[in-house]
């Protein structure tokens, strides 16, 4: 995931440079510390989904777009975090693809119990998880999150 993130953090810089801001501005829209934001870009660490809807919704620009999952840019409206989306989307997924939660979680790398919480609404979901599962099974973060009816979209 080492390259994702790299990945990640140089759209995050690109994106903030293209629209003239600065990492302090960003940080401030986002509630949080310039030293966070500047981890964000900076390979330190991944944007948690909980800053990364804020920011999404700040540009006005898809996720799967921010997160360098598509070089499409797609103008969108802001939307909120909604778990019960999430869970929905991600059980959708797995029947789709014939999966069990011991199937999914393993393709994931991450517990079933893991699973089990996004499923029930208990957790949310890890931004590592959605680009996870957007790269294995071409499904828009975007639509995970409820933002689109289209799920995939991912095709650069």
């Amino acid at each position: 995931m080492e390259a994702e993130v790299k990945s990640i953090s140089a759209r995050l810089k690109d994106i903030r440079i293209y629209y003239g801001y600065k990492q302090t501005d960003i940080a401030r829209t986002l509630d949080i510390c310039r030293n966070a934001y500047c981890e964000y870009e900076h390979y330190k660490r991944i944007i948690p989904l909980k800053r990364l809807i804020p920011l999404s919704n700040f540009y006005g620009i898809n996720i799967d777009y921010l997160l360098g999952l598509t070089d499409t840019k797609i103008d969108v409206k802001p939307i909120e975090i909604n778990r019960s989306i999430i869970s929905d989307r991600l059980l959708e997924i797995r029947h789709v693809n014939n999966l069990s939660v011991a199937e999914l979680a393993s393709s994931l790398n991450v517990s079933e119990a893991l699973i089990y919480y996004y499923e029930s609404c208990e957790k949310l979901i890890s931004t590592s998880v959605c680009y996870d599962l957007a790269k294995k099974y071409n499904v828009s973060i975007d639509y995970l999150l409820g933002r689109s009816s289209s799920k995939y979209e991912l095709r650069k």
